[in-house]
């Protein structure tokens, strides 16, 4: 769902990455996109979604709670069973693609990122996945939790996704 006027690709186009990715783990996604959500985020050396505390990695920052709640509130018949990537414009201090706490629902993705951002990013909501580093040095895989380009899964994380028992739909 795109905020403040950010810019997504289609949702046809996230569906069909998203598919080709998981097939390997008999999974399916379903993609909506919603209208743009208006939220304040800032202005001038401020502006941008608020980034998390990276020393906390599995909390939200302040705003990307504030975010979360104002949009629950306004759409209380929302999806308790779907996930849904809240597409913002940029993050404070830039650098940072995505960000979605592992096992919830919610995530953060920058504007004209990338497709495989999304996968990367419901790999940790949807299924619990870790990254591949610290055990394996960063950037040196073709795994999807790596950083980096590649989108291989291992056996062990089907394994992981499956025990999970996922939710399917994505808005």
């Amino acid at each position: 769902m795109p905020v403040a006027g950010a810019t997504l690709p289609s949702a046809s186009a996230i569906q069909a990455y998203l598919n080709n990715i998981y097939k390997s783990a008999n999974v399916v996604f379903t993609v909506e996109t919603k209208p743009n959500f208006t939220f304040d985020l800032g202005t001038g050396a401020n502006e941008g979604l608020e980034r998390s505390d990276e020393s906390v990695f599995g909390k939200y920052s302040l705003e990307m709670r504030a975010l979360k709640s104002h949009y629950m509130a306004q759409h209380p018949n929302y999806d308790k069973k779907a996930s849904y990537i809240f597409v913002v414009p940029s993050f404070t201090g830039g650098g940072l693609d995505g960000f979605m706490v592992r096992g919830r629902s919610v995530g953060f993705i920058v504007s004209d990122t990338s497709r495989r951002v999304y996968a990367h990013e419901l790999g940790h909501g949807v299924f619990g996945l870790e990254h591949t580093f610290p055990e394996i040095e960063k950037l040196t895989t073709n795994n999807l939790m790596d950083y980096g380009v590649g989108t291989h899964l291992t056996h062990e994380q089907w394994k992981i996704m499956h025990a999970r028992k996922p939710a399917y739909s994505w808005f």
